[in-house]
């Protein structure tokens, strides 16, 4: 056991700081006098074409929301046309029928309500 691993006693490495390099620091001292000119125009180009793809963003979500609400439209006259073609046989299929063109009639008032409240 005595020269095992675990009975050997931990010494804690030691660190000298490192000296700093007086041409590191040149560098460093130029970087920061003269990087952010154009670090700042950068950002302000990222920025202009950051606002430039939201308004993009916000026409293609408009395209998406009317979309949706056409589809739903149409679900719902073609789920009342079948409700009607299928009312007089009082079968399973005409409540599920009728539960579909209810739950397809809120979706579509709640995406009208979502796209009022954003707009």
């Amino acid at each position: 056991m005595k020269n095992s691993k675990l009975s050997v006693a931990r010494i804690p490495w030691t660190i000298n700081p490192p000296t700093p390099n007086p041409k590191e620091f040149l560098f460093l001292l130029l970087l920061i006098l003269f990087v952010p000119t154009d670090l700042f125009s950068q950002l302000n180009e990222l920025v202009s074409e950051f606002q430039k793809t939201e308004s993009e963003a916000e026409s293609i979500a408009d395209s998406i929301v009317g979309v949706v609400k056409t589809i739903a439209g149409v679900s719902v006259i073609i789920g009342s046309l079948v409700y009607l073609y299928l009312r007089e046989q009082q079968s399973d299929l005409t409540k599920k029928v009728g539960n579909t063109i209810i739950g397809i009639a809120l979706f579509f008032i709640l995406l009208a309500v979502g796209d009022s409240i954003r707009s």
